[in-house]
């Protein structure tokens, strides 16, 4: 990033746009600007002020705050701000019948014996009791604990 300071142009983009020009008026800007055209890996040691994140998008074109290209007509206020996501609907709870709840307690057996079987490295045997489980309730996952 730092390199894009040692452009011929960089100065004179700069001191060219209206939202940079000021910054050469500023002493401690132009001793931060004067280090990264030196030593362009000092860039990040500048990358939380926003004047010399400003400079970054003019000399690359773009509009660091809104990701736009300089220039981009785009209206992104008539969009307005986006609404956050709506959270799931909740899942009501649906009563299990005994037998049921038998078959998902030999489920989860199964797929606790599958899990024993897959630590100790027996992949085919983890494999079949992951199967049995399965079976026996759909809803079982394999090697969740």
């Amino acid at each position: 990033m730092g390199n894009l300071f040692k452009q011929p142009d960089a100065l004179a983009k700069i001191a060219t746009h209206p939202k940079t020009a000021a910054y050469l008026q500023q002493p401690d800007f132009v001793s931060m600007l004067t280090e990264v055209q030196r030593t362009p890996a000092s860039f990040s040691k500048y990358m939380n002020d926003p004047r010399m994140m400003q400079v970054l998008g003019v000399l690359l074109g773009v509009d660091i705050r809104s990701g736009h290209a300089e220039g981009d007509t785009r209206d992104t206020a008539a969009t307005g701000p986006k609404a956050p996501p709506r959270a799931p609907e909740p899942v009501p709870e649906v009563e299990m019948t005994d037998a049921e709840k038998e078959a998902k307690a030999a489920a989860v057996k199964e797929k606790e014996l599958g899990n024993d079987c897959y630590k100790a490295k027996k992949f085919d045997d983890a494999i079949a009791h992951y199967n049995k489980a399965i079976e026996l309730d759909p809803t079982v996952r394999a090697r969740e604990t």
